[in-house]
């Protein structure tokens, strides 16, 4: 299909899934406690409207990421209010699971970074972490720099990563399977999105990890500090 009618058919959708779920937050609001049933059915309303909204989103950062007019915006970022911002992102969500966040800056630096891009990074993967990681274990976002480049990275305590995966995760679509449901669901483009935006930086993105022993996802970008 021809990427102008494939992103008009991705942005007509955007509409009424909102519409959706604006309808079911109101309908949740106006149904009574006690009928547990229609509560329960609103939700799952709601939490696929959510999902399909987000593979929207996601199509939409693809296809805008692959445009040749699509350029990284640089600018003078602290590293450790990046890192305070990402982490404050996530603290409801690593409480309602019951993990704790860890912050490992080896050093403050200010470095040219599109910021808003790298944010969308961490983020990805720092979501990630936290919904792969059992509840009562720590997840960490520490940064490290030497021979020229900086690295971020996020280290979880989830299910780890076959040898075969670590590259296959990248992959658009690619979902790898693990016990919890949870787990499964996402459209399989996160970590795609985040290795593009990566690769624009002029940077790399890899993972180390062990089956059972949880993953670090690295990002290198070669050191760009504000003098």
């Amino acid at each position: 299909m021809n990427n102008k009618y494939l992103d008009q058919i991705i942005h007509d959708l955007k509409n009424p899934l909102s519409s959706i779920l604006g309808l079911s937050d109101l309908l949740d609001k106006k149904c009574s406690a006690t009928d547990q049933t229609s509560k329960e059915i609103i939700r799952r309303i709601h939490h696929h409207a959510i999902f399909s909204l987000k593979l929207v989103n996601d199509l939409l950062d693809l296809e805008f990421l692959n445009r040749k007019n699509f350029s990284i915006e640089k600018q003078p970022t602290d590293i450790e209010e990046l890192a305070e911002k990402t982490i404050n992102n996530h603290l409801l969500l690593a409480a309602d699971r019951n993990i704790a966040i860890a912050k490992r800056i080896h050093k403050n630096f200010r470095l040219y970074l599109d910021s808003l891009r790298m944010e969308q990074i961490l983020n990805n993967l720092l979501n990630n972490a936290i919904k792969y990681s059992p509840p009562g274990s720590k997840v960490v976002l520490h940064t490290d720099d030497y021979n020229g480049f900086f690295y971020f990275k996020i280290t979880d305590n989830g299910p780890g990563l076959k040898k075969e995966d670590q590259i296959r995760i990248f992959e658009p679509f690619t979902k790898i399977n693990h016990s919890s449901e949870e787990q499964c669901e996402g459209s399989g483009l996160g970590l795609s999105i985040v290795k593009k935006l990566v690769e624009l930086m002029h940077g790399e993105l890899f993972v180390e990890s062990e089956e059972n022993h949880g993953a670090t996802f690295i990002i290198k970008l070669k050191m760009e500090a504000v003098e």
